[in-house]
């Protein structure tokens, strides 16, 4: 939890007073409805605006990571039209990573300024509760005493009408606001899917993370991998070609040392284990450190 975690206290603090409340002075039943209805923890919000911002630093990552890849490829060792045609390919992998970051950032801004929000309004609504609390313990007391008091239990009464109705109305616009934050986040996500479609993924039904960092940054690197060894690379943007990594190049490990430290982006975001990667077609790599089991490293 962040630094608005403690939102969700003042959120149940809220209830509890007003239903107390209720219980003495019958106009806070406004009020209790309200604080039940709001509910909510506007640090879980909080926490998922920073799982975003995560995301939005590794698309940026990664896009960083390929572009160095492409530059650090000697022109020398592959010099011809498919590699014009393979660095046209990535630029557009690349804008992919870069909508999609830019998008993921918007999103966490959404949640985060709504979750402020909500932690504002939390407050204030505890306030507000306390407030008639208090107002509601004067006015049993003063429903004991016959002849006295009328004019402050008639001004409890009304106060307390007019806080309710007053919160009630704010609550209906934080309900606005979040209607249209779920809008556009909605909408960016879509977009992004869109992007995807419109520059030629084939995962964009799939998750977002994981088919741009796994299949995007593999089958685009591996292919870059293969040119330079010289080897068979045809089929480069298929994903089916165990050649694809260049193993006559890197040798396994020398491979798993370059990956290791960090040349290849989706490094860091490997399952252990066998994995498909993303790739199309039903490619399988047995082990995603050695993708050709059997053949010997070295």
């Amino acid at each position: 939890m962040g630094a608005l975690a403690s939102g969700q206290w003042f959120f149940k603090e809220a209830l509890v007073a007003s239903t107390v409340a209720s219980a003495m002075l019958p106009p806070v039943r406004l009020t209790a409805v309200v604080a039940l209805e709001t509910q909510c923890s506007p640090g879980a919000i909080e926490d998922g605006a920073n799982q975003w911002m995560e995301t939005a630093k590794k698309f940026n990552e990664a896009a960083d990571g390929i572009q160095d890849r492409v530059k650090a490829a000697d022109k020398s060792t592959w010099s011809s039209d498919d590699r014009e045609a393979f660095e046209g390919k990535i630029s557009e992998f690349v804008r992919h990573l870069r909508s999609a970051a830019l998008a993921a950032t918007f999103i966490a801004v959404t949640l985060l300024l709504y979750a402020f929000i909500l932690f504002v309004f939390g407050i204030f609504l505890a306030v507000m509760a306390s407030v008639l609390l208090a107002i509601a313990i004067a006015y049993l007391v003063q429903s004991w005493i016959p002849g006295y008091g009328q004019a402050f239990m008639t001004w409890a009464n009304t106060f307390a009408t007019t806080v309710g109705m007053q919160l009630r109305a704010t609550a209906a616009q934080l309900r606005t606001v979040a209607q249209t934050a779920a809008t556009m986040i909605g909408a960016l996500a879509g977009g992004n899917v869109a992007f995807q479609i419109a520059t030629g993924s084939d995962t964009a039904a799939g998750d977002l993370v994981q088919s741009t960092l796994y299949s995007i940054d593999e089958i685009a690197i591996s292919y870059l991998e293969n040119k330079i060894a010289g080897g068979p690379g045809s089929k480069g943007f298929t994903g089916t070609t165990k050649g694809l990594l260049g193993k006559s190049f890197w040798g396994g490990f020398g491979y798993q040392g370059a990956d290791t430290f960090g040349l290849s982006p989706s490094s860091n975001f490997r399952q252990q284990g066998p994995d498909t990667w993303g790739v199309p077609s039903g490619g399988t790599y047995g082990n995603p450190i050695d993708p050709e089991p059997g053949i010997s490293a070295f």
